[in-house]
């Protein structure tokens, strides 16, 4: 491992005590998680002095669909530009959809940790319809790191594929169900237990993937052996834009609501040739990518025959790893390849071949033109000048808002509670001024 690999993944690991601690510790505190409120669609951000706040919003709307975010951000922008810590990598798995009961997941997970396929996860979310393994990056991992996390997610959830993980799930930006607060769907409360109080580093996590650097056909480790990560310039570039690209394509499908009559063969191919720089199998990749073949449709076309699909995941997955032994061979450089080897596409090609459109590429983070890379440029300017001194008057308020309704709630609490405090009293308990408390009591 070299010095900036170790310098991003070698933080010393710490126990954990509550789950909390996995998303807001004097270790990750870098930016701030966020919750998502459903379905009014109210997002939060809380930073390392919000953790009882944020404890306490879980609790006031422990009767609701609320969403925490994996991972750091800037204040007011949850998108993966705007990481700036790396905090946990999180797997959805959803049993039910393979005809599994969610306790039979469990024991089957139980069995892979015990067999070494798969680390034991920190905490385990009980979502309600499925659960949610949770593993923890010791110190937090810088956001340069954000494109080897993506790669570890992939693939954990190719090794968890037979319980049910979900393949669009593995964006950094995503959130899953917080604990303390309702699934009403199932009507059932989000619960969550610490099954590994020791926090694990970027390169434990990276032990148990196929190396970035090995293209293996089967993608198998040899037994016993190790993946060391490099931290190569070459790799980080390659799997930076290839992992926004998986998210990307994921993305077309569900903006297409499945119709690619345009071009579904073609983007087999491409989204094949993409997963497979991650998980070094055609087998691998054919299970991974089932869940979107099951999503796609053409409206003119018959159904593609099995046979058609397996040739054109076959043949992306042996360009994807002959590309691949080929660029580990030139010390993982672009330059210098043979021009008769098939390589990623440029995302001008992409576009043009999956016929991409403008707005289409406005829910899209690395598909996109020279046009709207420009006018993003120009937005995250703006939002920069906004950021030191021009806050917008709506957000500021919006915020006072949910900050007043939050003390109403925790007063409303203090007051059943200790009903013959005095104002000054209740005041200094929830850290505001004699006047505020009289105000917020005028509301109740």
């Amino acid at each position: 491992m070299n010095e900036k690999a170790e310098e991003y993944i070698g933080h010393q690991p710490r126990l954990i005590e509550e789950w909390h601690e996995c998303y807001l510790n004097e270790h990750k505190k870098l930016g701030y998680v966020a919750t998502l409120k459903m379905p009014e669609g109210h997002q939060r951000f809380w930073g390392l002095n919000d953790i009882e706040n944020l404890l306490v919003y879980s609790k006031k709307h422990q009767k609701s669909d609320v969403y925490l975010s994996l991972n750091g951000f800037a204040y007011g922008d949850r998108s993966v530009s705007s990481l700036m810590q790396g905090r946990n990598i999180g797997i959805d798995v959803d049993p039910p959809k393979l005809g599994l009961a969610v306790k039979d997941a469990v024991e089957k997970l139980k069995q892979y940790v015990m067999q070494g396929r798969i680390p034991n996860p920190n905490l385990i979310i009980y979502s309600g319809g499925g659960i949610q393994p949770i593993y923890t990056i010791a110190g937090g991992a810088s956001p340069k790191m954000g494109y080897l996390m993506h790669y570890i997610t992939i693939q954990y959830i190719s090794l968890l594929r037979k319980i049910g993980s979900d393949p669009a799930a593995s964006d950094l930006a995503r959130m899953l169900r917080m604990p303390g607060t309702v699934n009403t769907k199932y009507g059932v409360e989000v619960k969550v237990e610490i099954w590994r109080q020791l926090e694990y580093s970027l390169q434990d996590l990276y032990e148990f993937c196929t190396p970035i650097e090995q293209a293996q056909k089967r993608g198998k480790r040899r037994k016993g052996s190790i993946a060391v990560f490099t931290g190569k310039e070459g790799v980080k570039t390659l799997y930076s834009l290839n992992a926004a690209r998986v998210s990307d394509l994921q993305k077309l499908v569900e903006i297409r609501g499945g119709d690619l009559t345009c071009c579904r063969n073609t983007f087999i191919y491409i989204y094949s040739f993409t997963v497979c720089l991650f998980l070094k199998s055609r087998v691998d990749t054919g299970d991974f990518i089932q869940p979107i073949l099951e999503q796609i449709y053409s409206r003119t076309d018959k159904p593609m025959k099995k046979s058609e699909i397996n040739a054109t995941i076959k043949s992306a997955c042996d360009d994807a790893i002959e590309f691949m032994e080929a660029f580990t061979a030139n010390e993982f450089s672009m330059r210098g390849l043979p021009r008769t080897l098939i390589k990623p596409m440029k995302n001008e090609t992409v576009i043009d071949k999956l016929g991409i459109t403008a707005d289409e590429m406005k829910a899209m983070r690395t598909i996109i033109s020279a046009t709207v890379k420009r006018e993003r440029n120009t937005e995250s300017k703006r939002n920069k000048r906004r950021e030191i001194g021009m806050r917008p008057m709506a957000e500021y308020n919006e915020e006072r808002k949910e900050q007043r309704e939050d003390k109403l709630w925790q007063l409303q609490q203090a007051i059943e509670r200790y009903p013959n405090l005095s104002n000054r009293k209740l005041a200094a308990l929830l850290a505001v001024s004699e006047g505020y408390i009289r105000k917020l009591k005028k509301k109740i």
